[in-house]
């Protein structure tokens, strides 16, 4: 082979080399240019992987795919012959949005703007900047309500709940009226609710991230117990819920031959938690599209909204009438 042609192989063989790395590089530096570099949790002591929130709700993707939405890939190998996998493809701890400035106090609650952190979008359409309003309704009744802070979107209609007390009497601040403390974190941008007799956290929004865009909405708290009931209409062997990966999904069908873990006709978008010591609260979200509901072992539950417009979730709490020092649930 004369040396002019082993000189042309050797770099042809060169530049393709670097084609193969720079066109890579370079992909990835354009996109994730000035993005948030994922901070991609270990397993946790206590908990292991049971505090994951899926990022692949669709099912399985693949490493880059799950990447370029700036989440985590770490598949685990699981044992056991009903042992579920957590999944492979999470999110960060750093995804969803942050606040701007302080929450301001109102007559009944609080308001918030939040914007999001710059993080790839899951699907894209992401809505940047959000209102976040906290009212308290009665002594024992809080609704959240999330909402696009720049353009109107749809919301369904809220039906008319009677309001047992005056809201005019209620002090939100007030260690003696109502039954909650409401605190707010800055970055990433989360909302805890704690009963004040009993000092648990009922409601806690940094347990996954916030993902509020055009056709898609998702919002998880911790649980304080695992004795969850409803999320429904569905063919169920059991009343309480097993928080394993478990997805539920409320879409209205009737079916005559139905199996186990179907939805029915019936969609309730509601459930109840009793926390221990007998005290119990319920957490309904108000959204008019279909979703799915998944619970997590941590004990956390995650709604998915196929929608566009808002977000409210609004719940209540009572005491257990068989109150004792520990729960004891139904299964």
């Amino acid at each position: 082979m004369k040396p002019s042609v082993v000189a042309f192989l050797v770099v042809f063989l060169l530049l393709l080399a670097l084609v193969v790395i720079l066109v890579p590089t370079l992909y990835y530096t354009l996109y994730y240019k000035g993005y948030a570099t994922p901070q991609c949790p270990l397993a946790n002591e206590t908990r292991g992987y049971d505090d994951r929130v899926d990022c692949a709700p669709e099912g399985d993707v693949s490493e880059a795919t799950c990447v370029e939405r700036g989440c985590c890939w770490h598949p685990v190998n699981v044992t056991g012959i009903d042992a579920r996998p957590p999944p492979e493809c999470f999110f960060p701890s750093n995804y969803g949005y942050y606040m701007v400035g302080e929450p301001e106090q109102t007559e009944k609650g609080w308001t918030a703007t939040i914007e999001r952190l710059h993080t790839p979008p899951m699907f894209g359409d992401e809505t940047t900047k959000l209102k976040v309003e906290v009212e308290m309704q009665t002594k024992s009744r809080l609704r959240i309500k999330l909402t696009d802070a720049e353009n109107h979107r749809y919301e369904a209609p809220l039906p008319m709940v009677p309001v047992e007390e005056d809201f005019d009497a209620l002090d939100v601040n007030s260690t003696s009226e109502a039954a909650y403390n409401v605190t707010f974190q800055s970055t990433p941008f989360s909302l805890k609710v704690t009963r004040k007799e009993t000092g648990t956290v009922i409601f806690d929004t940094s347990a996954g991230a916030l993902v509020f865009s055009d056709y898609f909405l998702q919002l998880t708290t911790s649980l304080p117990s695992e004795n969850v009931y409803g999320v429904g209409e569905h063919v169920r062997g059991r009343y309480r819920h097993a928080a394993a990966w478990k997805t539920w999904t409320l879409f209205s069908q009737t079916s005559q031959h139905a199996r186990e873990g179907a939805n029915l006709a019936g969609v309730h978008p509601v459930y109840m938690c009793i926390e221990e010591g007998g005290y119990t609260h319920g957490v309904f979200l108000h959204n008019s599209n279909a979703m799915d509901v998944v619970l997590q072992p941590c004990p956390s539950i995650t709604y998915r909204a196929r929608s566009a417009a808002s977000l409210t979730s609004t719940f209540t709490s009572a005491l257990h009438p068989s109150r004792s020092t520990s729960s004891t649930a139904r299964p």
